[in-house]
């Protein structure tokens, strides 16, 4: 079957095999004996398996009555040492390089090193050559001529020299030239033919019509992606029936979604509008270069993008789950209330020290997923992988201690987030506590920022209940048996106050007398309360305490310091009679 149209079939046929023109009809065959694996040996076998693709195939041409009988034949295949060498020279597979037209891609050249750009940049000359001639004829049809040029298939379009098929170039394929050469000079014809007819007036005018309902389209659901983008960063969750623990938990959980959801919608927007740019673009053939530009331009930084995209929507997903874990665990009925919020502090502890990790993790995969795209050899990663490790980890010793503290801290369950402690040196409320560092929050309202690994032993004042742990004054002229049963009347009635009561988890216990000092008699008692309301049962406790002794008449001692003066005027005199 003729690969031209019909006018041009007159003019010139291109057959498998045969190449025709208006005087003399070329003709070749290629005979090779069929090789019968029994009779040779196996690395014959092997080097001919490895040859094979660079063998001409052979072609019977068919019979075409608009061609003359006369042929021309090619030289005979080389020999088998030829092949060799010729493997020999494709040890370094040569560079190779697409020839472009009207922004698509039509078929690949390959040369040396060297000589590559020079060819390319020749044929794309050619090309253009040829299209603004074919462009300007008012003739539709083609004239594309394969010709025998010092044994090598020429194509020619109008008369016009475009290239020369080299062996290299059918090699690529695994063809011979000349197969090579006939369905080259059909993909130029169909270029060429295709490329005059998007240069009709009809054709544009469609395709604008095309482009504006694109970018119609694009606007109208950018516009509405933005409105969306609006109401989900204006949304509230309703906090009516929820406590106030149930209401931060949630609203934390809301922030990461939408978090998540903007993002997602801006960057889908930016690619609807570069997708309409480029769709656009590609609807005329002289726009169709910038889609060119713009993919090629592009590629890298999309990947960048992707790949940062996907990091970071990972890490908010993580974030997410684990939220919704804690917030799970949170809302357990099995858990008594004491039982509850101290596993609520320790869950946060844990799984906050978790998201750190999460974090650091993802970054590192996201890191090796973009060294995989962009095709970088991990081989030298791994084998100095080791020797980094190394020095990271005597650059970094004390960012290990820090780390390995705080895992135990957490691990052992030493302290939380809510807890008050006391190292010796700080003291303070923990409102911050990562596997590095340990935030406290002084009485005076500082910050106070501690590396875990300066923390040794700690004083937990908060953890699983707490004490009032009061010394109380009296004169000691006072009946310490009337103060000592105040002191423990005003107890048990502040313990069955119902105001007071959830917050006092035993009966007060009065110790007795548990020291004489300058202020007087020093009458202990304890009070074991919830964790951390101490202090506000201790407050309680001592303005009742006042009151009480201030019925009964008692007062608080204060320190008193008696001096002695002696009569040392006899000591004098005796000092000056001697």
């Amino acid at each position: 079957m003729s690969i031209l149209p019909p006018a041009c079939e007159s003019k010139h046929i291109v057959n498998n095999g045969k190449i025709h023109n208006g005087k003399q009809n070329y003709k070749y065959r290629d005979c090779f004996s069929r090789l019968k694996f029994w009779q040779i040996a196996i690395v014959t076998w092997g080097l001919i398996s490895i040859t094979s693709p660079l063998i001409a195939q052979t072609a019977t041409p068919p019979t075409d009555t608009q061609s003359s009988s006369t042929s021309i034949t090619f030289k005979d295949p080389p020999s088998f040492f030829s092949y060799l060498s010729r493997l020999a020279n494709f040890a370094e597979k040569p560079p190779t390089e697409w020839i472009w037209f009207d922004g698509r891609r039509l078929f690949q050249v390959t040369a040396l090193k060297d000589y590559l750009p020079k060819r390319v940049e020749q044929i794309k000359t050619n090309l253009e050559q040829i299209s603004n001639a074919y462009f300007q004829s008012d003739r539709h049809d083609l004239r594309v001529n394969v010709v025998a040029v010092n044994g090598s298939p020429t194509i020619e379009v109008n008369d016009q020299y475009l290239l020369t098929v080299t062996k290299l170039d059918a090699a690529l394929l695994g063809i011979d030239p000349a197969t090579w050469a006939k369905q080259l000079s059909k993909i130029v014809t169909e270029a060429l033919i295709r490329a005059k007819q998007e240069r009709q007036p009809q054709f544009l005018q469609r395709q604008g019509v095309i482009s504006l309902a694109i970018m119609l389209t694009v606007t109208i659901i950018n516009w509405l992606l933005t409105k969306l983008r609006w109401r989900i960063h204006s949304s509230q969750i309703s906090d009516s029936d929820l406590s106030t623990t149930d209401i931060a938990t949630k609203k934390q959980y809301q922030k990461n979604f939408q978090a998540i959801e903007e993002r997602l919608l801006f960057y889908f927007q930016i690619t609807l509008w570069l997708g309409g740019i480029i769709g656009c673009s590609n609807l005329f053939p002289y726009t169709r270069p910038l889609q060119v530009w713009l993919l090629s331009g592009l590629n890298i930084p999309l990947k960048v993008g992707l790949i940062i995209l996907g990091t970071y929507l990972t890490i908010r997903l993580s974030h997410n789950l684990i939220d919704r874990f804690v917030s799970s665990i949170k809302v357990n009925p099995l858990l008594s209330p004491v039982a509850s919020e101290r596993s609520h502090l320790r869950i946060a502890t844990i799984f906050s020290a978790i998201q750190g990790v999460a974090i650091v993790a993802w970054i590192i995969i996201g890191l090796f997923v973009g060294l995989l795209i962009f095709g970088v050899d991990f081989t030298p990663l791994i084998a100095g992988a080791g020797l980094l490790g190394v020095a990271l980890s005597l650059a970094s010793q004390n960012l290990l201690k820090d780390t390995i503290n705080g895992f135990l801290i957490v691990l052992e369950d030493q302290y939380g987030i809510g807890d008050v402690i006391d190292t010796g040196t700080w003291s303070g409320v923990v409102e911050g506590l990562n596997l590095r560092i340990t935030q406290l929050r002084n009485s005076e309202g500082k910050l106070i920022t501690i590396p875990n690994s300066q923390i040794g032993a700690v004083a937990n004042l908060t953890k699983s209940w707490s004490r009032v742990d009061l010394n109380v004054p009296i004169d000691y002229e006072t009946d310490t048996l009337t103060a000592i049963k105040i002191i423990e009347t005003t107890a048990v009635e502040m313990s069955r106050d119902p105001q007071w009561r959830w917050q006092i988890i035993e009966a007060p216990k009065v110790m007795g007398v548990d020291d004489f000092s300058d202020r007087g008699l020093i009458i202990k008692i304890w009070i074991k309360t919830q964790p951390a309301k101490q202090w506000m049962v201790g407050r309680e406790f001592r303005l009742r305490l006042k009151l009480a002794f201030d019925r009964a008449g008692i007062s608080i001692s204060v320190p008193l310091q008696y001096f002695v003066v002696r009569d040392r005027s006899k000591y004098f005199l005796d000092n000056q009679k001697t």
